[in-house]
């Protein structure tokens, strides 16, 4: 495919490169183009290696979530995790430790007497822990989700199909005050 430069391209090269003579200024086109297309390659090939990567994470989730699946075994199946995926870059060891010193709430399933001890637990792992702390809102939502079981969790559901059939991301406090207008005992002190 050919193309050709404008009046106006051709006279701001120029500008640009004052007393250089035509040869003087297509081999700069040249070069620069060359340096043009190696960079486009090397991002091309950096693009290549990203995608592959997601793709054996895809991989690794998929197998995830299949072995999280229970079977019938009594939920007693173990998850044996797949060798990680080495980073292009090396990363830096973490400065404290890892493992959170919070304990993970308990499940709730819809007893007034014990729900505002449970959220409460549920906000201090959401606001301290930092692997939580650092999920996006869906994310923390999700989390929230999984601490609930039987009618507490089915009443979560449709809160968040209200907020996803209004296009609005699920938020965690307004995902609390939903649980408050059923669960929190406003007699209680």
């Amino acid at each position: 495919m050919e193309r050709h430069l404008t009046p106006e391209q051709v006279s701001a090269i120029r500008a640009q490169h004052p007393g250089a003579n035509d040869t003087e200024i297509m081999t700069r086109l040249l070069t620069t183009l060359g340096n043009t297309q190696t960079q486009n390659s090397e991002l091309q090939q950096q693009l290549n290696r990203q995608a592959q990567q997601l793709q054996a994470m895809d991989a690794r989730l998929a197998g995830y979530s299949e072995q999280n699946r229970v079977g019938g075994s009594g939920g007693t199946d173990t998850i044996t995790p797949s060798p990680p995926i080495a980073p292009d870059m090396p990363q830096s060891p973490p400065i404290a430790s890892t493992k959170s010193i919070i304990p993970k709430p308990s499940e709730f399933g819809g007893d007034r007497k014990e729900y505002m001890v449970w959220r409460r637990k549920v906000e201090n792992k959401m606001k301290y822990d930092r692997d939580v702390a650092r999920m996006g809102d869906g994310e923390r939502v999700a989390y929230l989700q999984f601490f609930l079981v039987g009618e507490a969790a089915k009443y979560m559901e449709h809160f968040v199909a209200r907020e996803e059939a209004q296009m609005r991301t699920p938020q965690v406090p307004d995902a609390l005050l939903y649980l408050d207008k059923r669960y929190k005992d406003l007699h209680a002190a």
